[in-house]
């Protein structure tokens, strides 16, 4: 008997899991959140716990992550695609030691209430070395990161390459390298941002090469999560400003090519692109995608 060509569609999304940034808002939360998720024909979302401008965290109990966990997992999607992104103002590479600390208490509370929660992945902006040191002031603030990442060892930590906007630390896969070196822990690793990448110099449209440089420079193995974002500005501008699929300079068949890679496949990608005011561009952005890398 011939199999039924939807099941096999559907197979190939799951096993591929694509989806993009949703809110958590009350009254909902995570609940909601997987709602739109899946009204998008998301396998893979990403939310923040609270606000992306504070360390403010709600409680866990809040949060409806039993029903939205038992909704996600009732339409065929694995709770390890939810990722959590961090606040973009914890900055753990601060050339002031009281910020630093204040960094590592905000990510141990992330980990904590993630933990609580039963959620399993997240990404960290590196930070910013100020008027310091960059890659010294890097590897020290994530060696003093590991103690607190290696008490959740159930949770994976991705480590988001950044453009090279003013004093960011973590620009280009080797910077994260370097950082990944200061914390040899197995749940810590690489999310990869296309944009950024692309921002930092990287020829990301030569997909090929970005496999190579991935496996050979971090490993597919600590590969974590991809945020796939077209880039306004020409490669090499360390401006980080997402664009639209195929609207940007990046361009819509290499991040198509990037959905197909064998070697990306089961990494959990998401789209951080730009949306017009009271409209989703997600949701069709995942399903051009989809067509556009055959699955």
């Amino acid at each position: 008997m011939a199999s039924d060509p939807r099941s096999l569609e559907a197979e190939a999304e799951l096993v591929n899991p694509l989806g993009y940034h949703v809110s958590l808002a009350k009254p909902d939360y995570l609940l909601g959140s997987v709602r739109c998720a899946l009204a998008g024909r998301a396998t893979a979302l990403m939310v923040f716990l609270g606000s992306p401008r504070t360390t403010r965290l709600p409680e866990a109990d809040s949060l409806k992550c039993p029903e939205a966990f038992g909704l996600w997992e009732e339409k065929g999607r694995e709770r390890r695609n939810l990722v959590v992104h961090f606040p973009y103002i914890i900055n753990p590479s601060s050339p002031d030691p009281q910020s630093r600390m204040r960094a590592q208490q905000a990510i141990r509370a992330e980990l904590q209430l993630m933990e609580e929660c039963g959620l399993s992945l997240c990404c960290l902006h590196p930070g910013s070395s100020l008027n310091g040191d960059r890659l010294a002031l890097a590897q020290q603030g994530f060696l003093e990161l590991a103690p607190i990442f290696a008490e959740f060892p159930g949770i994976r930590i991705g480590i988001e390459n950044m453009a090279g906007k003013g004093s960011e630390v973590g620009v280009g896969l080797m910077e994260i390298k370097l950082l990944l070196e200061a914390v040899p822990l197995p749940n810590v690793g690489l999310c990869l941002d296309t944009c950024h990448l692309w921002d930092s110099g990287f020829p990301v449209d030569d997909v090929p090469l970005l496999e190579r440089t991935v496996a050979e420079t971090i490993g597919l193995d600590k590969l974590f999560l991809i945020h796939l974002n077209d880039s306004v500005h020409p490669r090499g501008s360390h401006r980080d400003r997402h664009a639209n699929l195929g609207k940007g300079c990046i361009g819509f068949r290499p991040l198509c090519a990037i959905v197909a890679s064998p070697a990306f496949r089961s990494v959990p990608k998401i789209l951080e692109t730009p949306e017009a005011a009271g409209a989703s561009t997600h949701a069709h952005e995942v399903e051009l995608l989809r067509k556009g890398a055959g699955l």
